[in-house]
């Protein structure tokens, strides 16, 4: 988490919810406090996943800025509830979100590059919408009929986002 607080640090109009906690705590709040952007990042600890994706489904977008994944849930929920993601290009992640297509997608470790996107979300009219719309079709990308672990990525998304969309929606 420390490429996206310190990304986040470089976009004074961008704010930063925190989901979930852990052991590194302590050392996100001095990281957090050392940022300079403390005023604009927030934790909200342990959520249910309901109350998780309500949060996530009242945000402009997802951040995952992860060094290394595999298929991320995170992004995959985020996008069954409309909301675009802003991730490093790693593992799995190129296979549900698409660069330009549902999300913005940067190389890992490079903090000015995510801010950038994040910038991009913030101030580019239309460009979060549009995003959020692309989750609404199949895509033409062949990439999304690859298997992942014996599932098909298209009907994982397709799942999580009835499923998503049935708990924001009640």
């Amino acid at each position: 988490l420390g490429t996206a607080i310190a990304a986040i640090a470089r976009v004074p109009q961008a704010r930063l919810v925190l989901v979930g906690d852990g052991p590194e705590r302590a050392q996100l709040d001095r990281t957090v406090a050392e940022s300079g952007a403390r005023d604009r990042i927030s934790f909200r600890g342990a959520l249910s996943r309901d109350e998780a994706l309500r949060t996530v489904a009242g945000a402009d977008a997802a951040l995952l800025s992860s060094d290394w994944e595999n298929l991320p849930h995170s992004a995959v929920e985020a996008l069954s509830v409309g909301v675009p993601v802003v991730s490093t290009a790693v593992g799995g992640v190129p296979e549900v979100v698409r660069d330009g297509e549902n999300g913005l997608l940067v190389p890992p470790g490079r903090a000015d590059e995510l801010a950038a996107a994040i910038g991009r979300i913030v101030a580019e009219p239309g460009l979060r919408g549009r995003l959020a719309a692309a989750r609404e079709g199949p895509s033409p990308d062949p990439r999304r009929e690859q298997r992942v672990q014996g599932v098909s990525v298209r009907r994982d998304e397709d799942r999580a986002y009835r499923a998503g969309r049935a708990r924001v929606q009640n």
